[in-house]
């Protein structure tokens, strides 16, 4: 289950064109301005195109052929299935309906905010917390008590005297 966070992997990602649309308005270059880099950048395995361009120093590959992964748009992923404490499936809604499917592993990347509530869905979190939402409790993780961080730095200060 894919939809964000951070996965430590070398990963080539431009942005989307209306973020350097919005930073061009500011005054900065914009889409324009930079995808003509990002395509001599690029040396994509489908070939050149409008948006990318091959024979560059970066290799872009798309998953999208494994036969061990299926990609699915429009859906969200509602909860780990489990066999005891064994994740084997998901569980997600698309279209209107729930669905289920089933795996040999199963990686769970939603984001920072995702990622905690489908295994808290699922019963894996802090026992107090999943009980009191009426969620049977898998797995007792007593994670997620304190406000997380998430890479942030306090602000360094200093005084200056003189000129």
């Amino acid at each position: 289950m894919l939809g964000g966070g951070s996965i430590n992997y070398q990963v080539w990602f431009r942005g989307h064109r209306l973020d350097y649309d919005r930073w061009a308005a500011a005054g900065t270059r914009g889409w324009d301005d930079v995808l003509p880099s990002f395509r001599r950048s690029e040396d994509h395995e489908l070939g050149a195109s409008e948006f990318h361009g091959t024979g560059g120093p970066v290799p872009v590959t798309t998953p999208m052929d494994r036969p061990n992964l299926d990609v699915l748009t429009e859906a969200q992923g509602t909860r780990v299935l489990l066999d005891g404490t064994r994740a084997t499936g998901v569980e997600y809604r698309r279209g209107g309906s729930t669905r289920r499917v089933y795996a040999d592993s199963v990686v769970l990347c939603a984001g920072a905010v995702r990622t905690p509530q489908v295994l808290m869905l699922s019963g894996i979190g802090p026992a107090d917390h999943l009980s009191d939402l009426g969620i049977a409790v898998v797995h007792d993780l007593p994670a997620g008590r304190a406000p997380a961080l998430d890479g942030q730095a306090p602000p360094a200060r200093q005084a200056v005297s003189g000129q």
